[in-house]
């Protein structure tokens, strides 16, 4: 991942934040990166821009040499992510119906979605959860679904933001093998 002069401003009716003053830094394959300070630095914005949610207002941003502008779909095909508060699920369906979802998002073809959301439903736990509402769960569970919803493609880069945010220990500790 390669981030160059990132710029974002955000603006309202009582006046302007300057949320990232030309970020630069680049994460190499394998490499394990974190982006650390207090409240209001500019992180998740950060990670939101590198997952396209929200449009930088300059920089450039290249993930296996890949422009996150011209080259979409290929960006974002090497790109898997957790947000804080687990809201890259969609709480209407359940962890079986996300992992379909963000599978036929990525095409990945259907029986490579089925045996890869059954191993992660596994891996976290979840097989008697496979059915339930997003909403009815518990905030660790739901954290776990978007985990598996992030690794099901086998993403060149994970983002992760906040990604322990209510699990219980013994979760916690094996995300972090």
């Amino acid at each position: 991942l390669v981030v160059s002069h990132l710029k974002k401003i955000y603006r309202s009716s009582r006046g302007s934040v300057e949320a990232l003053k030309g970020v630069d830094f680049e994460i190499s394959r394998g490499e394990i990166f974190g982006l650390l300070g207090p409240n209001g630095a500019g992180k998740t914005t950060t990670v939101k821009i590198i997952c396209r949610l929200i449009e930088p207002d300059s920089g450039e941003i290249y993930l296996d040499g890949h422009n996150f502008r011209s080259e979409p779909a290929l960006y974002m095909s090497k790109l898997g992510a957790v947000l804080e508060g687990s809201r890259n699920i969609h709480w209407r369906l359940t962890p079986w119906e996300n992992l379909m979802l963000f599978g036929a998002r990525r095409e990945l073809p259907r029986c490579v979605r089925e045996t890869r959301a059954q191993e992660l439903l596994a891996f976290f736990g979840l097989q008697e959860e496979r059915d339930a509402l997003i909403g009815s769960l518990s905030r660790g569970m739901q954290q776990k679904v978007a985990l598996a919803c992030a690794l099901l493609g086998d993403p060149e880069l994970l983002l992760l933001d906040e990604p322990t945010l209510g699990l219980d220990v013994h979760s916690a500790e094996l995300l972090k093998q």
